[in-house]
């Protein structure tokens, strides 16, 4: 949650003002510590430059305010309170601008850019199992 993938060689001056090349990679550039159980998933919507997390009690949005800030959370969705692990999978399809997120209860539910749920697909009953994963 602490990186942005960055492809440019950048030069910086260390403390001592001799010079400091980052290789390509990820760098810090901002932090969010609005989860209180550990990250399970991370979707990154592109188009509007939010990230979209996920533990076993919720799913939050949130955007990068600055270099080396806090991030702000934009919006949250808690799962049922007898229900944790709720959704098992996420995954952004920026194309179509919706959330999948692969639910215990043998569907797929659509969520839109604002975490509301637009439709409830359900998985055939052959299916039997959760789904841990989606590309």
């Amino acid at each position: 949650l602490e990186y942005q993938y960055n492809k440019t060689l950048v030069s910086e001056n260390c403390s001592n003002g001799s010079p400091n090349f980052r290789r390509p990679g990820f760098h810090i550039t901002c932090t969010f510590k609005g989860h209180g159980n550990a990250v399970r998933a991370l979707t990154h919507v592109p188009r509007v430059g939010c990230f979209t997390t996920m533990d076993e009690k919720c799913l939050k949005t949130w955007r990068p305010t600055g270099i080396l800030a806090e991030a702000k959370q934009i919006r949250e969705m808690t799962f049922p309170n007898f229900q944790g692990n709720y959704i098992t999978a996420l995954i952004h399809v920026e194309k179509l601008r919706l959330f999948l997120a692969a639910c215990l209860e043998g569907a797929v539910h659509v969520y839109d850019s604002n975490l509301q749920l637009n439709s409830r697909l359900e998985l055939p009953r052959a299916a039997q199992g959760a789904v841990l994963d989606m590309v």
